[in-house]
């Protein structure tokens, strides 16, 4: 059940409430009827009740995916892309290297371990391993 589903039937409840009060003042209603009446506005109230959970656990899932989407985004966004064909940021005194292969096809943030243009030793690094 969606949101204005649960909406629509917490509505449908509280007019069922309304009338069986009204009913009730005005003894039009016999006794033997409120029972069923009653448990007619127990299950819109329910059935409202877990479209409301529902819609709470579907926000939750969606603000989880837009941070997801958003730190992706600052950690992209950090990103240097050098000459050599690796992607590089500092963070504090300490430079990352990431291999661009894996960043871009796989979306793996794998960093390059070793070497570096700075200290003429080789990267080291096996594509799907990580170091």
């Amino acid at each position: 059940m969606d949101i204005l589903a649960g909406m629509s039937g917490l509505k449908t409840g509280i007019d069922l409430l309304r009338s069986l009060r009204d009913a009730l003042k005005s003894g039009q209603m016999k006794p033997d009827e409120v029972a069923g009446r009653i448990g007619e506005i127990y299950d819109y109230i329910v059935d409202s009740k877990d479209a409301l959970v529902d819609a709470k656990d579907r926000i939750q899932e969606l603000q989880a995916q837009l941070k997801s989407l958003n730190d992706e985004s600052v950690f992209r966004s950090s990103l240097i892309f050098d000459s050599a064909g690796l992607y590089s940021r500092r963070v504090g005194n300490i430079e990352e290297v990431y291999c661009s292969a894996c960043l871009d096809t796989d979306n793996k943030r794998l960093r390059v371990t070793g070497g570096g243009p700075d200290t003429g030793a080789p990267f080291r690094h096996i594509h799907g391993y990580r170091e």
